[in-house]
């Protein structure tokens, strides 16, 4: 018999104030020296991130720069749409990879590092080190040490979810030309609300329920909320660009991340991910090369997807709460999971700015593929 309990809610509320306020989706390490223009939370989660100049020896592991020069300003491939496939809480051996969020290495005693090393997210007790490069990375480690008594995506339910039909996010990009760079695209990302009729030959219904598994050939069509896009565009979408294949894009609003039976709403969130061109196969073909169909034109994937923000405690703790332990058989999985922490207490200051109740995840792991 699977268990919904407050013990779900512990689990998380006590790694989340181990956190260091960050959301990631990804598992690859982003390449430094990029441009250095960190996300500072100024309040609410909805409003815009201001830049804070980094400055010290602490070599910043960094969004991509846009690149020098756009490959083909006047080619512009038709909108490109690109659901989730793959979704990991718990990121592999790379678990501790990601990005400088905050643009502070917490805990660097060299003289002239930024702000003194001092920690931007402020809790009881002694301070969270970032990684190297400064990466606001610590989700991951501080949730192994009860994540081993059970499978911490499954407990999460989202890739179920995903798998299932019922419940996924997509990356819609539109004004990119195809080739490796593009100084100016526009990218939105939007909740769905399922898949509603069968387009793939692998995808049927799902019993119990209206809704008809991912066959992922191309043509699943997840449906939408009302309200959330225009002409088949979300509403909520901002410029980005794309460096050798890497799509980055930085959000001054909000979006809704998929997790259980809620939704978490990441605050001044940047994404990035690499995009592979696809033959109708849907194996990746010559980038060089034109796109030959219709079909090719809007078939790409989005490899090492990475998703860095702001979370407010009480959405963390909500999808916490709606997240289904396993059955109370399994040995250790209640256990291993360490004691209930007041996170929905702790706060996380950002340098130079007024507090903000916060937490964060991060070392999520996720895949896109094409989405009709």
């Amino acid at each position: 018999m699977v268990r919904r309990q407050s013990i779900a809610i512990a689990s998380f509320a006590s790694a989340s104030v181990l956190a260091a306020c960050q959301f990631v989706a990804g598992i690859e390490r982003i390449d430094k020296g990029g441009v250095e223009t960190p996300f500072v939370d100024g309040g609410d989660s909805n409003e815009v991130s201001v830049p804070v100049p980094a400055t010290g020896p602490c070599d910043h592991a960094s969004l991509p720069a846009p690149p020098v020069r756009d490959d083909d300003p006047a080619r512009e491939l038709p909108t490109i749409v690109m659901a989730m496939n793959h979704f990991s809480l718990s990121g592999g051996s790379a678990s501790r990879l990601g990005i400088d969020l905050d643009q502070v290495c917490t805990c660097d005693t060299h003289p002239t590092t930024a702000h003194g090393g001092e920690p931007s997210c402020v809790r009881k007790g002694a301070p969270i080190c970032d990684d190297d490069g400064g990466v606001d990375n610590y989700f991951a480690t501080a949730v192994a040490s009860f994540s081993s008594a059970f499978n911490l995506d499954d407990f999460a339910g989202v890739n179920s979810s995903i798998q299932l039909g019922h419940q996924n996010a997509l990356i819609v990009l539109r004004k990119y030309n195809g080739l490796a760079n593009d100084r100016d695209v526009e990218v939105g990302i939007v909740e769905t609300n399922g898949i509603r009729s069968s387009n793939c030959p692998d995808s049927i219904p799902t019993i119990g329920s209206d809704y008809y598994s991912p066959g992922w050939c191309g043509d699943d069509q997840w449906s939408v909320f009302p309200n959330t896009t225009v002409d088949g565009f979300p509403i909520s979408y901002a410029a980005g660009y794309v460096n050798d294949y890497q799509l980055v894009v930085s959000l001054d609003r909000g979006i809704a991340i998929p997790f259980g039976d809620v939704g978490m709403t990441m605050g001044s969130p940047v994404s990035l991910g690499t995009l592979v061109p696809l033959g109708e196969d849907l194996q990746p073909r010559d980038p060089t090369r034109s796109p030959a169909t219709d079909k090719e034109a809007r078939f790409y994937r989005l490899d090492d997807g990475l998703i860095a923000g702001r979370v407010a405690a009480t959405d963390l703790l909500a999808a916490a709460g709606s997240a289904t332990l396993p059955p109370a058989s399994e040995p250790g999985a209640s256990a291993r999971i360490p004691p209930s922490t007041e996170s929905s207490r702790s706060k996380c200051v950002t340098v130079s700015t007024s507090p903000k109740r916060a937490s964060s995840i991060s070392s999520l792991d996720m895949r896109a593929m094409p989405f009709r």
